[in-house]
């Protein structure tokens, strides 16, 4: 899988695009009493899309905070207050983001995790956030950033910039429209590694399946039923779980997205090995004859189907071997 594309500046004042080497962006207006203050931003221009986060990895974005003034700035509780729209759609962000980058994120991003509460005359500081928004989808999304900090006039959020951010995914890990249901999607996703266990400690491993509706109205989801096959190694011949009825709630509204676990008992964690896990979406749609007195009575409900791609978890006897990654669940 290619590696995320590098960080760019960009700006919210010029209209620029994310190639631009620096940009300006907002400026406090300043008085005779006031500290001159800018901001800007370096933001991401591409993310890759994980399986197992069933969604875009969490970018981090770098606030830049200028004092040119000859005075001290406060620039104490920074703040980041963002907007996620795609196609039209919000997504959900957290209310405002002061998370940092965790530690091995700031030593991978070469990134200074002290930060002041004070800028000394003529200085600047790059405060480094995640941004904390639900990316499930792939495509482009316009990501608008307002900032807050101190307890003058940047108190309140003020408007930074509004750049354009791309989830990029391999094609059998993109999400897939669901048949008879226009703007829900759907997604299949599992951790590429799980520790072996003994039985009766753990015997099966575990996947997730995500609805995301795509559209800015609610969306009433059908009756769906995932069924899956999991592979070992280089065999042809699959282990093949029963079908599973899912229970997503019977509307996702605009923006929004439900995830189920599914225990994979194909994938026994007792045996060591390279597992490949594929999906298959079975969808029940309704007919939509008129059922009003006089009229034929309509044709029974229909299945269709829609391939969800394929993960590959291996299952490691030693757990120290495992990457660090989020489990699902726990998003």
């Amino acid at each position: 899988m290619p590696p995320p594309a590098p960080l760019v500046n960009t700006s919210a004042s010029t209209g620029t695009s994310a190639d631009a080497a620096t940009i300006k962006s907002a400026r406090a207006t300043t008085t005779p009493d006031e500290p001159r203050v800018s901001v800007t931003l370096r933001a991401p221009r591409q993310v890759r899309y994980l399986p197992e986060l069933l969604g875009a990895e969490t970018p981090t974005i770098g606030v830049i905070v200028t004092n040119h003034s000859n005075a001290t700035v406060d620039v104490s509780n920074l703040r980041v207050h963002i907007e996620a729209l795609r196609d039209g759609t919000l997504f959900p962000c957290t209310r405002f983001s002061s998370t940092r980058p965790s530690r091995q994120q700031s030593a991978r991003l070469h990134i200074n995790n002290r930060e002041p509460t004070t800028l000394a005359a003529k200085a600047s500081f790059t405060f480094e956030r995640e941004l904390a928004c639900a990316l499930p989808m792939v495509g482009s999304y316009t990501i608008r950033v307002a900032v807050s900090f101190g307890k003058a006039e940047w108190s309140l959020p003020k408007p930074v910039h509004t750049f354009v951010l791309t989830v990029s995914a391999l094609p059998h890990f993109a999400p897939h429209e669901v048949p008879g249901a226009p703007g829900l999607w759907a997604a299949f996703g599992a951790k590429s590694a799980e520790a072996a266990a003994t039985p009766p400690d753990q015997i099966r491993g575990r996947a997730m399946v995500s609805l995301v509706n795509t559209t800015s109205k609610p969306i009433e989801v059908p009756h769906l039923t995932i069924a899956l096959r999991t592979y070992r190694e280089e065999s042809s011949i699959p282990c093949e779980d029963a079908p599973r009825l899912l229970k997503p709630p019977a509307w996702l509204g605009p923006g929004e997205t439900y995830d189920e676990p599914i225990d994979v008992t194909c994938l026994g964690l007792s045996v060591p090995g390279a597992y490949k896990i594929t999906a298959r979406l079975i969808v029940r749609v309704q007919s939509t004859r008129d059922l009003s007195p006089g009229v034929s009575p309509a044709p029974p409900a229909v299945e269709r189907e829609v391939a969800l791609g394929h993960v590959h978890v291996d299952v490691i006897a030693d757990p120290s071997r495992l990457a660090p990654l989020t489990p699902l669940e726990q998003r």
